[in-house]
């Protein structure tokens, strides 16, 4: 990756973003682009809608690829499943049969939140993709 000077103002931020997309081949409006770093510079947390196939995925991972320094650790996406009835799937569950165990889930989230708790300067991002396919208040109340 890399190192460009630190942006200035929204303007330059959305114009090297765009050159990062479009140097991956991803084609998205200036339009877009700016309201979605305006939606994260309002709240570090930001639930993108539309219609499938139209890049909503393909636009969070091209932000958190820019802004990561190590991908591998800053960024878990992780696929939403349609039977996700509980937060189990996101944070796991204690073991009933064996005492004292918790069970992780594989998703990667909780190794995520422990590097990002350990590197709070760092970037992190968790994008959850196809939330729609299960009942968000189940699954997501936690971290609402």
């Amino acid at each position: 990756m890399a190192k460009i000077a630190p942006p200035k103002n929204l303007d330059e931020v959305v114009k090297q973003l765009l050159a990062s997309i479009n140097k991956a081949g991803l084609t998205f409006s200036e339009n877009h682009v700016k309201r979605f770093i305006a939606a994260l510079d309002t709240k570090p947390f930001v639930i993108l809608t539309g219609l499938s196939g139209s890049g909503k995925t393909k636009l969070a991972e091209a932000l958190a690829y820019w802004l990561s320094e190590d991908t591998n650790t800053q960024v878990c996406m992780v696929a939403v499943g349609a039977d996700w009835t509980n937060n189990e799937p996101l944070l796991g569950y204690a073991d009933a049969i064996n005492e004292g165990r918790y069970c992780a889930p594989a998703s990667g989230i909780l190794q995520l939140l422990d590097r990002a708790e350990k590197a709070p300067k760092a970037p992190h991002f968790l994008i959850l993709d196809e939330m729609n396919l299960s009942h968000v208040e189940r699954y997501f109340a936690d971290f609402l």
